[in-house]
């Protein structure tokens, strides 16, 4: 049975999607791929597209006594640049962090991008009115996958 699963598999994987990079397997792509094997599924693989890379983004609000008041002053510029930003597929999810479910205190944002690099990520998040409205006071750029 092992040499009738490992016949097809050899000659099938890596595997290459238009649009897609190829890859070399990874023991999790390679586990993957096995189980599905094992299971009589059809072939499961993990790509990432060649252009576009995922980051998450942590900002943290500035402290002093003014700084929940500023956020709520530029809050509908932040929310309209968003929402194009979402609409152009460079934002995929953003939230704001809480101090606490209870307290419910904005004390900072995530966002989830979509970019060709993160200096694009590093140059959008120095132009957002949080950055310009002095509610964010800092913010740092991860890698990320979704």
């Amino acid at each position: 049975m092992l040499s009738t699963l490992l016949r097809p598999l050899s000659s099938s994987f890596p595997h290459t999607f238009t649009g897609a990079r190829a890859f070399t397997a990874s023991a999790i792509d390679y586990s993957v791929f096995l189980i599905s094997r094992l299971l009589n599924f059809p072939p499961i693989y993990l790509t990432i597209p060649a252009s576009k890379q995922q980051f998450l983004v942590i900002a943290y609000d500035y402290t002093d006594a003014e700084a929940l008041a500023r956020r709520l002053a530029v809050r509908p510029a932040h929310l309209a640049l968003a929402t194009e930003d979402k609409k152009a597929g460079l934002v995929l999810s953003a939230g704001a962090i809480l101090d606490s479910h209870e307290g419910g205190k904005m004390i900072g944002s995530s966002i989830i991008f979509e970019s060709d690099s993160e200096q694009e990520v590093h140059d959008h998040v120095a132009r957002d009115p949080y950055v310009t409205g002095k509610v964010w006071e800092r913010w740092e750029v991860l890698p990320y996958l979704l």
